[in-house]
């Protein structure tokens, strides 16, 4: 029998099917978990994902290709979910992607820029453990105003794993954004095992550059990039260097947030 979810946001349809309801319930619960559900209407959709088991743990299939596989269905959604982020994120009209975490305390965003596999996720989930509203642990979307906007996906943690595992911030009784956020800090720190904290304020200009360096497009896809970067990082604190362990880290970033020295 046939199971599956259909998802609709920003013009785009998408359908993700299944031989099995108890697979069709986990990638429910951890896919866009904040966006409504549709029946899945592959004939309709803009594309079409089969989840399917392989024969060493789960596939993923797209046009007769196997495009993601993994040993369990757990390991294989962070996988899927970077897929339909970057089929998503091409479909922003109104705001601009940034590879950043992001947490809020006390209704002003601290963002986190950085690559994928730089520790974002971890730190962004100590802040929320320490009380911090979640939006994101990969992308930040800023609108022209300059404000950050939730895209609270399920945080992806390795917790000292090879491979990353699906977390909801409800299972934590966390508290998730719902509306925009002007952002107070920027941070764009390096992780480095076993480090000592050692940041230092930058120009807004400095930080502008980073910020440019870590959205999915270029200056030359999209001119409308810089005016809400800029916004961004004109009305925020900002900060670059090395960081330790994401614990150490978190508390600093909260002292920041309160208005205590680096």
């Amino acid at each position: 029998m046939l199971h599956g979810l259909g998802i609709s946001t920003f013009g785009w349809r998408v359908a993700i099917l299944t031989d099995s309801e108890s697979t069709r319930a986990v990638l429910d619960r951890y896919l866009f978990p904040w966006l409504g559900r549709s029946a899945a209407e592959p004939e309709k959709a803009d594309d079409v994902f089969w989840v399917l088991p392989a024969r060493e743990g789960f596939q993923v299939r797209a046009a007769d290709q196997t495009v993601v596989c993994s040993a369990t269905l757990e390991t294989l959604i962070p996988q899927l979910q970077s897929l339909l982020d970057r089929r998503m994120v091409d479909r922003f009209s109104n705001v601009v992607a940034i590879h950043a975490g992001v947490a809020a305390c006390g209704g002003s965003a601290i963002l986190l820029p950085g690559p994928s596999h730089s520790g974002k996720s971890t730190l962004v989930a100590e802040l929320v453990r320490r009380g911090c509203a979640y939006f994101s642990d990969e992308y930040a979307l800023i609108d022209p105003m300059g404000l950050a906007h939730p895209y609270p996906r399920a945080m992806m943690l390795r917790n000292g794993e090879a491979a990353a595992r699906p977390v909801l911030a409800s299972e934590w009784n966390a508290t998730v954004g719902c509306g925009p956020a002007p952002v107070a800090l920027v941070l764009a720190l390096e992780y480095a095992p076993g480090a000592t904290w050692n940041i230092r304020r930058v120009p807004q200009s400095e930080m502008l550059l980073t910020l440019l360096k870590n959205t999915p497009h270029s200056v030359s896809e999209s001119r409308d990039l810089v005016a809400p970067l800029l916004r961004t990082s004109k009305g925020a604190a900002c900060f670059a260097g090395v960081r330790g362990e994401a614990g150490d880290a978190a508390g600093r970033i909260m002292a920041l947030a309160a208005g205590d020295s680096a």
